[in-house]
């Protein structure tokens, strides 16, 4: 036999086996939440990962029991919770399907709770004493990432907070989009450049998420966010709020605040997903709503 022939019969045998394997299916898909107790209303960004062993093209199907999706045939998504009386489980469901038929899927299981019907025990932080134009102005920014530091000593209660506020000293009519809020308990007096460090160690609760917000601000009115994620707060202990968003309609909103001298109580970067931002003496006046 030549070999010519011989690698002819390799071929023919190898296309042959590869001809009788079965297309294999997509891995089972990975689910990753912003969270996974939210309020009801509140916004979740989710995201699902799969690989195919063929190297195939993934197509992507979202179910909910309950709730509705931005969009349903992508790998990511945002779930808006549905409203409900009483704290329920909702299963989310991905779907990771290739061009030949096969389909894998897996589960994430969100709970929702109702929101508060009471308005609960308001705190104002702060006072009105300056303008603070960089946290909200998205005229100037793309994107921002703002850290702020709040006194337990200024705040002066314990409990659940649910709602956060701030006062414009403006009227715009201003959008944001994939705006957070996460919020911790610190011992520092006072922050540094660096975002992860002012941590302390600790792991931030996002406490809000929306993926695109109206701010219509109203000069001297307050404009609050319904948390989408309760948070816990022991006064004795100071309050860092972070906040970072994309800008949306290229609008600016500025907000009332205040500040303590030689104290650096804020840190903001134009990158929502900067390591370091600038540091100033000056936090937006705050209002807090805790359950009753």
């Amino acid at each position: 036999m030549s070999r010519t022939s011989f690698f002819l019969i390799i071929m023919i045998t190898l296309a042959g086996i590869a001809a009788c394997t079965p297309n294999q299916p997509p891995s089972t898909p990975v689910i990753e939440a912003s969270d996974t107790t939210v309020k009801a209303g509140s916004e979740v960004f989710l995201i699902a990962d799969s690989d195919d062993p063929d190297a195939d093209p993934l197509y992507w199907k979202w179910h909910a029991e309950s709730g509705t999706f931005n969009i349903d045939d992508a790998y990511t998504t945002v779930w808006t919770a549905p409203l409900v009386d009483d704290t329920s489980h909702v299963t989310v469901n991905a779907e990771a399907s290739d061009n030949h038929g096969n389909k894998a899927s897996s589960d994430i299981v969100l709970t929702v709770y109702p929101r508060s019907a009471s308005s609960g025990v308001e705190v104002i932080v702060g006072e009105k004493a300056v303008e603070d134009s960089a946290l909200f102005d998205g005229a100037s920014y793309g994107s921002y990432r703002w850290q702020g530091l709040y006194y337990g000593s200024e705040i002066m209660k314990s409990g659940v907070i649910e709602k956060i506020a701030f006062m414009p000293s403006m009227s715009a009519n201003a959008v944001f989009n994939n705006l957070m809020i996460y919020m911790i308990e610190v011992e520092r007096e006072e922050l540094e450049a660096n975002f992860q460090k002012n941590y302390e160690g600790g792991g931030p609760e996002l406490v809000f998420f929306s993926s695109s917000i109206d701010y219509p601000a109203s000069t001297d009115s307050w404009f609050g966010f319904d948390l989408s994620s309760s948070f816990d707060y022991d006064s004795t202990k100071n309050l860092l709020v972070e906040i970072s968003w994309l800008t949306g309609n290229g609008s600016a909103v500025r907000n009332w605040g205040f500040g303590t001298v030689s104290k650096y109580r804020s840190t903001g970067s134009q990158f929502e997903d900067a390591l370091d931002g600038l540091k100033k003496e000056t936090v937006p006046y705050l209002r807090l709503s805790f359950e009753n």
